[in-house]
């Protein structure tokens, strides 16, 4: 059943302590929603209590109420980025998805055009930028609700594998020869020097593996002059943090090549709703000539066959080894809007500069 305009109370949300009192009213949103990981209160929260609490940042988190529960939250945070006054998602520089969330039974349109406006009678941004924006994302009808006309800095692909094989060992034998060749041979030889195959499950303690996958995925970058958000003063502990909620909540997807000699290739992702997403893949380039990258992608491709995973998602980034999985591919965006006279000046000078440099990446505003 519908719910009637007139019943739908806004709040904004502007610091930690009630921001914490959103808890349970989202979790119970995301379930009803169907929410990916990256909209789901444990993330949200996490990033608040470490990299959110950095630069200045503000929480601008405007949210629709029938009586006591939770119709949608609209996640944005406030900064200055070389003193132009900033809205952007909470948590955008480590969320490969970003939405709004809300309730199905609600009215969409209307319920994110009154949360929109809630966050612009605050008057304190010059530009809104919501980036990661998929071709599905709820806050898609606000744009052409509102009539915001946003330009659209970025376009990006995700990539995803829908599992449609009953085994491993089919996915396997459907693979070209050459790569069920490879694949087989990078299993052979990890086995023969040690490693297992391993999915975390409780009560097993996660922090070992943990930290082999910050310590892997920090050394890769900076091998390759790469910045992460690993990076940042509270990069890490955002992702400790995380972890160590979504564990107690039955999502995290651990996986690794493991022996005792330590882990040669690890895999931090999170499960739901059928679908693995394939968050943060690595290996030790101790063991590079075992090809451990490769071969932790392979498995847990073969793990999502043997227990039903009905989609395996690869997320955001245009990488060559994900397109030796022939996967699906989606669209994600970044949209920039400004608002008042500055917004505008400061947009047009952007993309003035944008298309000087010949359309190349855009610089990405991250943490």
């Amino acid at each position: 059943m519908g719910l009637a305009q007139n019943d739908v109370v806004v709040r904004l949300i502007e610091d930690e302590a009630a921001f914490q009192l959103l808890e349970e009213p989202w979790s119970q949103l995301a379930t009803v929603a169907g929410a990916r990981p990256f909209q789901e209160f444990p993330w949200a929260n996490a990033w608040i209590q470490t990299i959110g609490r950095s630069g200045g940042r503000q929480l601008r988190v405007a949210t629709a109420w029938a009586g006591s529960r939770l119709l949608a939250v609209l996640p944005l945070v406030r900064r200055r980025y070389f003193g132009v006054r900033l809205l952007e998602w909470i948590a955008a520089g480590v969320t490969d998805y970003c939405d709004a969330l809300v309730d199905p039974n609600a009215d969409v349109t209307f319920t994110l055009l009154t949360l929109w406006a809630a966050i612009m009678a605050r008057r304190d941004c010059d530009v809104v930028r919501l980036g990661h924006v998929r071709s599905d994302a709820s806050v898609s009808a606000l744009f052409q609700a509102a009539q915001l006309d946003p330009w659209v800095e970025t376009r990006e692909q995700t990539y995803f594998v829908p599992i449609r094989w009953s085994s491993g060992e089919e996915w396997l034998n459907e693979q070209s020869a050459h790569a069920r060749k490879q694949a087989k041979y990078d299993l052979r030889r990890l086995a023969k020097a040690g490693f297992e195959y391993y999915v975390w499950e409780s009560p097993d303690a996660y922090e070992p593996l943990l930290e082999a996958i910050i310590a892997q995925k920090s050394a890769w970058m900076a091998s390759k002059g790469l910045g992460s958000f690993l990076g940042h003063p509270n990069g890490r502990q955002f992702l400790r943090k995380y972890v160590a909620a979504v564990a107690e909540r039955g999502i995290l997807h651990l996986s690794a090549f493991r022996s005792s000699k330590g882990f040669a290739a690890c895999h931090l992702g999170f499960y739901r709703d059928g679908v693995l997403y394939g968050y943060m893949p690595t290996y030790d380039s101790a063991w590079a000539a075992y090809s451990p990258g490769s071969a932790i992608r392979d498995a847990f491709i073969m793990w999502a066959c043997d227990h039903g995973v009905r989609r395996v998602d690869l997320l955001r980034g245009v990488d060559s080894y994900k397109l030796r999985y022939h996967p699906g591919a989606e669209s994600l965006q970044t949209f920039v809007i400004p608002h008042g006279a500055i917004g505008k000046a400061c947009v047009s000078a952007y993309r003035q500069r944008y298309f000087l440099q010949h359309h190349s990446p855009a610089t990405v505003i991250t943490q």
